[in-house]
């Protein structure tokens, strides 16, 4: 647990030897002023942050305790462990989602793990879009806020919020290709490998869905002959993946084909 800051001019007060009435002439406060930062019932005004590091010769993040390269592997621990538990305790993987949350409110891993946590929760799509629309306020990353989008639009749809599906739709660009395809035609060994194994699943499984919609929608508007054409060309995608790969070419954690 990170230091409090009182904790922390205390232990560099003393390191430097000196005392509270010391250290309050230097930044034109009165000794009780730190006496009280000291025992946690104050806490020092913001003005002073920076005097006080100065002081101590300190940086600001070393004064408040504060080890960015520890936060990012406590929440990625958080993460992992949640996102582990997605399938067979979707509940308790919100649990430990929910109290990361209050040690790094609104942190965009955290959140996005949330969000596919709670796609997996039934009726949980109320709390889905209040997830999805807290972290569209702070998301920076450009493919994790189309991902975002797209849950919001499913989450709208599945709620039966069709009025609302289009408005998120829309704010998702259309691309004609992907980074990892990129990658993998201009790079070479393992990382062309990676990432043309990735892209091909994100590839078939679209062929997939694509396939099964067409066939919905022909057999909607009574084409039955095109609706059988659509159902045969999935059906044998699928087949001959995995009489030819099997799950050779599957990566750990996503499955290929959601059908």
């Amino acid at each position: 647990m990170a230091m409090k800051i009182g904790e922390k001019i205390k232990k560099l007060r003393k390191a430097k030897q000196i005392s509270q009435e010391s250290l309050a002439n230097v930044l034109g406060v009165t000794f009780q002023a730190v006496s009280k930062w000291e025992t946690g019932s104050t806490t020092p005004d913001l003005a002073l942050i920076p005097p006080l590091a100065s002081f101590f010769g300190v940086s600001i993040d070393e004064l408040f305790d504060y080890c960015a390269w520890e936060n990012e592997r406590t929440i990625e621990e958080i993460c992992r462990s949640a996102y582990a538990r997605r399938y067979d305790d979707p509940i308790g993987a919100e649990e430990i989602l929910r109290e990361g949350l209050k040690q790094f409110p609104a942190n965009e891993d955290l959140m996005t793990v949330l969000v596919y946590i709670l796609w997996a929760i039934p009726g949980r799509d109320a709390d889905l879009i209040a997830a999805c629309e807290t972290l569209l306020e702070c998301v920076t990353n450009e493919g994790v806020k189309c991902d975002v989008l797209r849950f919001l639009a499913m989450a709208y749809h599945r709620s039966g919020r069709a009025d609302m599906v289009r408005s998120v739709l829309n704010q998702i660009p259309e691309f004609y290709f992907t980074k990892l395809e990129w990658i993998a035609r201009l790079t070479a060994g393992e990382e062309s490998l990676e990432a043309a194994k990735f892209q091909m699943n994100l590839s078939g499984n679209s062929l997939v869905q694509m396939l099964r919609i067409m066939q919905e929608r022909y057999s909607e508007m009574g084409d039955t002959e095109n609706a059988a054409c659509c159902k045969s060309l999935w059906e044998g995608v699928k087949a001959l993946f995995h009489e030819l790969g099997g799950n050779k070419f599957e990566l750990s954690g996503y499955e290929w084909i959601d059908a």
